[in-house]
């Protein structure tokens, strides 16, 4: 983010195996890739990533394999605090199956000038970039005259764009044009058109390659339609639940899979009714010893009271984040954070928790390896007299070590000071010596050296080497 806190870019920071295999990673670590740069099938949708980190709501969309649009993927983004979880499932079968359904088995054979059907031919129009844009008239028969231009004789339209003489017709046409152009596939679907005076209409579409062109008919079937729709309301309603059971079940699985999270469900006392790992070894105990009971009755009391925290604030808050407990598993100490939401189970009038457990062994082992880091380097400088600081103009802060303070005769105080209130420290030489160096430095990039004057507050002479180098040309950093 920039410092209005604006999303400006996004870095990898996990991938799984297929996710690498499928975009050349499987050799190398994708993690600090920055996705504008290096990653294309993400490079120009990377609003949406934007859009799903500033709104906190998840969002969704299908799209084909950039480079090979015989791979479709269903894509589901999810804010996870200050990240974006991203999960891509392969919906190709369920596309072919789709298109099969569609086309027809029957050809264009010809088009007829008096036929009530609408027939036409077009050749597709590109934009600067090739990419499809519109379809240039080149033949419509009377019905489509009527349909799309007000009854004008063929001689006005010929040679122009549909979508410029007919604007309506782009959001019903556009993608099937487009669609055929791309894949040369044959598009047969009956679809629902708004009439001239708001009815609605049933046509039977077939659209085809036809001699380098594009070539249509479509029949009104909106009587036939609708005797078929009475009968068929039932049935596609019950298909429809039960294709969307089936998705949303599979999305569940597939979510829970690829959460690196325990996931527990707790009646309303706290008994364990369900469980979820990645793999059986990643619980404490195996279910069949823990379901149906208590967390006090499973883990150690010191972890069973975290968690009976976590349940009570969840009772009252709805929804609690952050509770730490640490288990001995067999690899040694295991540390765990936990978040607890509450939800409503309306059929059995009592509601009950949903718990999420994550292993932060890593994270904390690293978190103290950090500090130890940090201590040393204190301790080193110090021994050696040298300080650092890091200088955002922008603001004026300057970010400083201890001995950087004690170097000016102070005592370690915040981490982040005023340059300003430093400056005067110096002479008034050594202050021109400085400011006309970090000026070279942020015009050239080459590192500053200079000497410099002190006076302490105490009225003691010192003077210092000032070593910086240039971070960022951006005027703001």
């Amino acid at each position: 983010r920039d410092k209005h806190g604006r999303c400006i870019d996004a870095v990898i920071e996990h991938a799984n195996r297929s996710w690498r295999e499928d975009f050349g990673y499987l050799d190398r670590d994708p993690r600090g890739v920055h996705i504008k740069d290096t990653v294309p099938v993400y490079a120009d949708r990377i609003g949406f990533i934007f859009q799903v980190a500033e709104s906190g709501e998840p969002f969704r969309y299908v799209r084909a394999m950039p480079g090979d649009d015989s791979r479709w993927f269903d894509y589901q983004m999810m804010p996870y605090g200050d990240k974006v979880i991203i999960f891509s499932h392969e919906v190709t079968r369920e596309y072919r199956l789709e298109f099969a359904v569609r086309e027809s088995e029957e050809r264009l054979r010809a088009a007829l000038e008096h036929s009530p059907d609408v027939v036409a031919l077009f050749r597709p129009a590109y934009d600067a970039q090739g990419h499809f844009a519109d379809v240039e008239i080149t033949y419509l028969n009377r019905a489509a005259l009527e349909q799309w231009c007000a009854g004008a004789p063929l001689e006005e339209v010929r040679g122009r764009r549909l979508f410029e003489v007919n604007p309506a017709s782009r959001a019903v046409y556009h993608d099937i044009y487009r669609g055929v152009s791309e894949t040369a596939r044959e598009f047969h679907e009956i679809i629902e058109i708004t009439g001239p005076g708001g009815e609605t209409i049933w046509m039977d579409v077939r659209v085809t390659m036809f001699l380098g062109g594009i070539a249509l008919t479509a029949r009104d079937v909106s009587e036939i339609k609708r005797g078929e729709q009475a009968l068929k309301n039932s049935l596609e309603e019950l298909q429809k639940a039960q294709r969307d059971l089936r998705r949303t079940k599979e999305q569940l699985e597939a979510t829970l899979n690829a959460l690196p999270d325990i996931v527990f469900r707790l009646d309303h006392e706290g008994h364990i009714i369900d469980a979820h790992a990645a793999s059986v070894f990643s619980f404490f105990r195996p279910p069949s010893e823990f379901l149906g009971k208590t967390m006090e009755e499973v883990v150690p009391p010191a972890a069973a009271s975290v968690i009976r925290d976590g349940l009570r604030k969840a009772e009252e808050h709805t929804l609690f984040r952050g509770g730490v407990y640490s288990l001995p598993m067999p690899e040694g100490e295991t540390w765990y954070e936990i978040s607890i939401a509450k939800i409503d189970n309306r059929p059995l009038q009592e509601h009950q928790f949903i718990m999420l457990v994550r292993d932060i062994t890593e994270r904390r082992n690293f978190e103290a390896r950090l500090l130890d880091r940090q201590q040393e380097l204190a301790e080193a400088q110090q021994t050696a007299h040298v300080g650092s600081w890091k200088w955002r103009p922008a603001d004026d802060m300057l970010q400083c070590s201890d001995e950087f303070f004690r170097i000016f005769g102070q005592e370690p105080a915040a981490s982040t000071v005023a340059g300003q209130s430093l400056q005067d420290y110096f002479t008034t030489a050594s202050r021109k010596i400085l400011q006309d160096g970090m000026k070279a430095s942020r015009e050239s990039g080459e590192p500053l050296r200079a000497n410099a004057e002190l006076v302490l507050a105490s009225g003691e002479h010192r003077y210092v080497l000032v070593h910086g180098e240039l971070k960022s040309r951006e005027p703001e950093e």
